[in-house]
């Protein structure tokens, strides 16, 4: 009998360790995915932030260009349209299989 409430132990005590690895295991996927989350945030403020500079700059040199402020706005306005429809077309490529793909590849590490 002796033997066997040792052998219980040794269960209990691989099952609390499993256990325990699971958790550390579940806390670092979870911090790496909060790291790889702010960094995009921060980039893609970043990305923003220098894209509006050269939406704006690209408005001021069209509007030179054409003479009219309406007109420049205006061609700007197709050109960021256009922008947004080809991304809108091409979305489940460009966006969602990549970023479905990283997650899956970091569960699966």
């Amino acid at each position: 009998m002796v033997d066997v409430g040792e052998n219980i132990e040794y269960v209990k005590t691989i099952i609390n360790n499993s256990i325990e690895l699971k958790k550390i295991e579940g806390a670092e996927l979870s911090s790496k995915f909060l790291g790889i989350g702010i960094l995009g945030i921060v980039l893609g403020i970043m990305t923003m932030f220098v894209l509006g500079i050269i939406i704006i700059i690209s408005s001021l040199l069209l509007i030179q260009h054409s003479g009219s402020t309406i007109s420049g706005l205006l061609i700007m306005l197709g050109i960021i349209s256009f922008i947004m429809l080809i991304i809108y077309i091409f979305r489940k490529k460009v966006i969602y299989t990549p970023i479905a793909n990283a997650i899956m590849s970091s569960i699966l590490d």
